[in-house]
């Protein structure tokens, strides 16, 4: 079990590095090469799949199927449809070593000090949780979700199971609309033609738009609901207000967003070096940031450690977002090359009548209603990329990469079948119904409606 875990370990890797050297040097593999990569783990990995993300892909792969020989596909289009979605499975495969450099100083323990020190309420509560969620989602991605969970887990037992939810949830969403180590903005930019620099503005106003919504929705419903609720522990973490406990308090903030910023200043000049968009340079990004940061603070042997850890232990469990990504892939090419992607120019053409608001409001909708029953918005965005959307509709790139940003988001807030809902609901013992729409269908509504009109300027 262990040398077939490692041997699924050391394709990735192997496809990683294809896509690398395809990236930055034209046609140096074979597409063949990498199709046969995709199969070896396909293989390797096809006993551990999940059930849904199994019947998900095997109806993908299927429909693809019949759709490429119907086409009469040569062997190369074969190939290209099993890579489609190389970049975003890739960016999968790196973005978990973006965590190593946590571990470098105390970080976690900086970020959980800060935390108790400001936590006083109901409400202080959850805008702290929904801070360190923001704040660790960014180098963590899903795994922050368990990690903060534990960080809290004292804490929040002083407070309402909900608000917990609440804060974990929407706290983690607004990375999605700007971090370029996100699925969410992977996606966008996969299919689109702009690069990560172009598509930030829209994503930070987006991410601006849901934060102020975070904060005011919350605030009559504490204020009423979780007035009872004790503040045993704004009693358990009151500290001493002085000067000195202030400027330490600084201090781990400052460290914190210096982190921070040095993987935006490194992935902006590692960008800016290569020429490359960022969803090509991520895989690459990933290693080098925390590499380079290891030798300038002397904690090689940390990165060591930790390196080893996320390639033999964390990469093994993402085999079933390979081949669940591989699959919408499969299927988007095999929409793209095919007569059916006429049917859909032509439903589009008819929408793009509409006003725009109405317009940019329905196109979120056919992204987030059907993920409600399990479609990933992935497959929905690359059905509506395939009929090329921006040649017939009276939308710029922007907006339309705001509409993909949005979509996916609200998907993750809302669908029982989202990965963050599967997560907490785990977390907390609720179902994922429980997690998703009980707690969010309002806050997610309105941040559609909201978005809509954000989206409309652009």
């Amino acid at each position: 079990m262990v040398k077939s875990k490692h041997l699924v370990v050391y394709v990735m890797l192997i496809y990683i590095i294809f896509f690398l050297a395809n990236a930055f040097f034209l046609r140096a593999v074979p597409v063949s090469y990498m199709a046969v990569t995709v199969i070896l783990i396909f293989i390797l990995s096809c006993k551990n799949i999940k059930k849904y993300n199994g019947l998900i892909s095997l109806a993908l792969f299927s429909i693809g199927v019949y759709l490429l020989f119907r086409r009469g596909a040569s062997l190369d289009q074969w190939s290209m449809a099993l890579i489609d979605n190389k970049s975003l499975i890739s960016l999968i495969l790196s973005v978990p070593f973006l965590g190593i450099p946590l571990y470098y100083d105390q970080y976690q323990e900086d970020i959980l000090e800060i935390s108790r020190q400001n936590i006083k309420s109901p409400y202080s509560f959850y805008l702290v949780t929904s801070a360190v969620i923001i704040s660790l989602g960014m180098f963590l991605n899903m795994a922050a979700l368990p990690l903060v969970n534990q960080l809290m887990k004292k804490t929040s037992e002083s407070y309402d199971d909900e608000l917990f939810n609440k804060a974990l949830t929407r706290g983690f969403s607004l990375n999605l609309l700007w971090s370029p180590n996100f699925i969410s903005v992977a996606t966008a930019l996969n299919y689109l033609t702009l690069s990560w620099l172009e598509i930030l503005p829209i994503g930070l106003l987006l991410a601006l738009l849901e934060g102020v919504l975070l904060l005011a929705i919350e605030w009559r419903l504490i204020q009423t609901k979780y007035r009872m609720v004790s503040d045993i522990g704004a009693d358990i973490f009151n500290t001493k207000n002085n000067k000195e406990s202030n400027s330490a308090e600084r201090k781990k903030y400052f460290k914190l967003m210096g982190l921070i910023l040095y993987f935006m200043l490194f992935i902006n000049v590692l960008e800016k070096i290569t020429g490359r968009s960022v969803i090509t340079i991520m895989p690459l990004a990933a290693i080098l940031a925390p590499f380079l940061l290891a030798l300038f603070t002397k904690k090689l042997q940390v990165f060591k450690d930790k390196f080893k850890y996320y390639l033999f232990e964390v990469l093994p469990e993402k085999a079933n977002e390979f081949i669940l990504f591989t699959s919408i892939g499969f299927f988007g090419y095999a929409l793209r090359i095919c007569d059916i992607n006429y049917y859909l120019t032509s439903i589009l053409s008819q929408m793009g009548n509409f006003p725009q608001f109405f317009l940019i409001l329905l196109l979120i909708l056919i992204i987030v209603l059907p993920s409600l029953i399990g479609f990933h918005p992935i497959i929905t965005i690359a059905t509506i990329s395939a009929a090329s959307p921006l040649k017939i509709l009276p939308l710029s790139e922007i907006a339309l990469g705001g509409v993909y940003l949005v979509g996916y988001t609200v998907y993750s807030l809302l669908s029982p079948f989202s990965a963050v809902n599967l997560v907490v609901s785990n977390l907390s013992s609720k179902t994922p119904l429980q997690v998703s729409l009980k707690i969010n269908a309002v806050f997610g509504l309105l941040f559609i409606i909201l978005s809509s009109c954000l989206i409309k300027l652009f």
